[in-house]
């Protein structure tokens, strides 16, 4: 089962909402999204593994979690998977890990 909810992220451009796609097991920043041809469906364009990122639950602003780590713009939206020593877990592409999500369980 997946779950989508919003974080407050700090990066380069300032602070902004970004999605977050909670599998059974992991939470996933989802800076990008592909969707299906029918429109119908989407699924993680790019995804960065939060569980090992400081972060807490929120209750402000529309947000469910707050990431405490500034993440640079670089690898929100790619090539980066590394910046400033940290090194990022990354999925990009179609990946079998998420699958297809219904747009209607993601909004």
């Amino acid at each position: 089962m997946h779950k989508l909810l919003v974080a407050h992220l700090a990066s380069d451009d300032g602070i902004f909402l970004i999605d977050v796609l909670q599998t059974e097991a992991d939470l996933w920043l989802v800076p990008q999204w592909f969707d299906s041809e029918d429109g119908k469906y989407q699924t993680p364009a790019r995804a960065i593994r939060l569980d090992f990122i400081a972060h807490q639950k929120s209750g402000i602003g529309g947000a469910d979690i707050t990431v405490n780590s500034t993440i640079p713009k670089s690898v929100l939206a790619g090539p980066d998977v590394s910046a400033g020593g940290t090194e990022y877990e990354v999925v990009t592409g179609i990946s079998a890990r998420f699958g297809w999500l219904a747009k209607r369980q993601l909004s």
